[in-house]
């Protein structure tokens, strides 16, 4: 009976992973910055008349800042609201920009992997998202499932209109939610969130929008990273980083180095990528980098 060959493939990308840790990492911050709100909001509770009367300065003469708001502590109540809606949207902003990041990573990996098929088409006034899915189509590959495209379209519209102080909708915003809000409101339906994509909301998002948002995108972000993985050229990536790690070395090649290059390259794609496959296939990719 003959032996069956596992062919080499990755389940995710060591760019894609990143941007999900990075993530995961600012929805950290963004709790922490929750808690901090709460204990402080407690603390003002528990003040008497006497102290809401005095000033910031007086109160907290400790803390070097103080002097520089210098409101009454009765008064940082309505601080807070405002500080609220400028923290969640900034929270929002920066976390759709780690997200977008994708796109351009995803190409420096198919240039590295995929460069005899990849295919770049003229940019055009588009969503990284959707010069992404053209690319990918162009080049001959499945693009990712519409709903996540959309799902990253809506947050960037979203974000837009807190960036450029929207007090309405923009056009591009209106159109989007009409045509594309209904099916992504179907697609995220059991997700059990509060966003409706068919209200295209301005102005600084909600707590529970805010966590909402960043969770879509990382859960699109995971999406697009596995869409990925599936389409990336692996015997490719195989030899690119073994000329990477070993391309530098002059050995005298025998049967022990090569065993031991092929632990350490598997070590590496399984790390960055969740990589599987055949020691035969790693040992073929290192016999011939880095040799005299």
């Amino acid at each position: 009976m003959l032996a069956t060959r596992t062919i080499p493939a990755i389940t995710f990308t060591r760019s894609g992973r990143e941007i999900v840790r990075a993530l995961a990492n600012l929805n950290d911050q963004y709790s922490f910055f929750l808690f901090l709100e709460y204990q402080f909001k407690e603390h003002l509770q528990g003040l008497d008349q006497t102290t809401l009367e005095q000033y910031t300065s007086e109160v907290f003469h400790r803390n070097p800042f103080g002097s520089m708001i210098h409101v009454r502590i009765g008064k940082l109540e309505s601080f807070l609201q405002a500080n609220r809606g400028v923290s969640f949207g900034a929270y929002l902003s920066t976390s759709y920009e780690i997200a977008s990041s994708f796109t351009e990573r995803s190409f420096e990996l198919l240039r590295e992997t995929n460069l005899a098929t990849v295919r770049f088409p003229p940019t055009r006034r588009e969503g990284p998202e959707h010069y992404y899915r053209r690319v990918l189509i162009a080049s001959g590959y499945p693009p990712p499932r519409q709903e996540i495209t959309d799902t990253m379209s809506f947050i960037r519209l979203r974000r837009n209109s807190i960036v450029h102080l929207g007090t309405v909708p923009s056009p591009a915003y209106q159109t989007f939610t009409v045509g594309s809000g209904p099916s992504l409101n179907t697609y995220w339906k059991k997700s059990k969130v509060q966003i409706d994509f068919t209200n295209p909301v301005v102005g600084p998002p909600s707590e529970k929008d805010t966590l909402d948002l960043i969770k879509f995108l990382r859960i699109s972000t995971q999406h697009f990273d596995a869409h990925l993985a599936s389409i990336v050229d692996v015997p490719c990536l195989i030899n690119s980083v073994a000329e990477r790690v070993f391309g530098d070395e002059r050995v005298r090649m025998n049967l022990l180095i090569r065993e031991k290059r092929a632990h350490k390259l598997r070590s590496l794609l399984t790390r960055d990528f969740g990589f599987s496959g055949s020691m035969g296939v790693l040992e073929a990719a290192v016999k011939t980098v880095g040799v005299r």
